[in-house]
């Protein structure tokens, strides 16, 4: 989804939710009237009325659950999308109501299914960068879960250092991703937290200089900080990612900003080690 002459673009996708309970309950109520009519009219037995009246029920249902989504996202879209436009174009951002989702990282791939919702495309450090709300499925024996985040995506390629994951520790033995093995950085804090795993052949100065000390407390900021930033850092594919759990509501726009205004400094410093970022990189 990268594309080194414009940025990170975010491409408009149609509504994908089906709101099936509540469509299933309008088609229950219209098969059984269906079912009462058939009856009540005569001519008509009890199996013809019951297919009769399945089948309405069937049909229902699904045109139920279509009337129900596209309400649901109406009303949605009727307080969210405008102030939203209007809080993009104030800052000389575009605004992407339902976004495709971004393939270029592992995370971004992550689940059965993957759904984007409303983003930004936005400069950051000379760069056209994207800020959006990413969800995956994941479908299994006890059922459908999901999970959102929200992702800031710029377009570096780190030469001689991706593939690049930092991950929250959530295991005192952590397995490698393929291709990576462990990174033990100076700061016992960061060792605490974080499991770092770079590219099995990485070049070790270019690894050390990007894990400044500066570089390190920045890490530890962001991740302390109300912002999206902070929990995830992946590099692959010539795009960098930066996020954490969470959802884009208009009651988060401070933390949109304050988002912004962190990550500067950090992309910054990670333009440095790439090789795709030599030319500023701006979305159209």
């Amino acid at each position: 989804m990268s594309d080194s002459a414009e940025g990170i673009r975010l491409y408009e996708a149609p509504p994908r939710s089906i709101s099936l309970p509540r469509g299933i309950g309008l088609g229950a109520q219209w098969g059984s009237l269906a079912f009462g009519i058939a009856l009540f009219q005569g001519g008509q037995s009890v199996t013809r009325a019951l297919e009769l009246g399945l089948v309405v029920a069937l049909l229902g249902g699904v045109l139920g659950a279509l009337v129900v989504t596209v309400l649901n996202r109406h009303a949605s879209d009727a307080v969210t999308d405008p102030f939203f436009r209007a809080f993009a174009a104030k800052r000389g951002w575009e605004y992407v109501p339902v976004c495709r989702p971004l393939l270029d990282t592992p995370l971004l791939r992550d689940g059965d299914e993957r759904y984007g919702r409303r983003g930004f495309m936005l400069p950051i450090s000379g760069l056209g960068c994207a800020l959006y709300e990413h969800t995956n499925r994941v479908t299994s024996g006890q059922g459908q879960g999901e999970s959102s985040f929200v992702f800031l995506v710029a377009p570096l390629e780190l030469e001689g250092i991706a593939p690049l994951r930092v991950d929250p520790r959530v295991s005192s033995h952590p397995s490698p991703v393929r291709g990576t093995e462990f990174l033990e950085l100076e700061s016992e804090e960061l060792r605490r937290r974080f499991t770092v795993m770079v590219s099995s052949e990485a070049d070790p100065v270019r690894i050390r200089s990007l894990f400044s000390p500066w570089f390190i407390v920045q890490l530890l900021k962001l991740d302390k900080a109300d912002v999206y930033l902070g929990s995830y850092i992946e590099a692959e594919g010539g795009a960098v990612l930066l996020g954490c759990s969470g959802t884009i509501t208009p009651a988060d726009a401070d933390t949109i900003d304050a988002t912004v205004r962190l990550a500067e400094p950090v992309i910054e410093h990670l333009k440095r080690f790439s090789v795709s970022a030599r030319e500023p990189m701006m979305s159209r």
